[in-house]
């Protein structure tokens, strides 16, 4: 369980969010990390993944464990 009671984002805000926060997107498809320090067990995907946001597109070829959750 990820919680941050004491904190509030506005995403309008140029400053973003640090790479020590875990921000939660329950309507996403995928789930990915800009901070590997968060995670563990690394290994290459069997099939790698081409993601497109507004901002970018991102080839994915890694996958992780994250303590309490599962792979991302």
């Amino acid at each position: 369980m990820f919680t941050q009671s004491d904190v509030l984002f506005n995403v309008q805000e140029k400053a973003g969010i640090p790479s020590s926060r875990i921000l939660l997107d329950s309507k996403s498809t995928v789930d990915m990390f800009c901070n590997s320090k968060m995670l563990h067990n690394v290994w290459e995907a069997k099939r790698h993944l081409v993601l497109h946001c507004n901002a970018v597109t991102a080839l994915v070829t890694m996958k992780e464990d994250l303590k309490g959750y599962w792979t991302v």
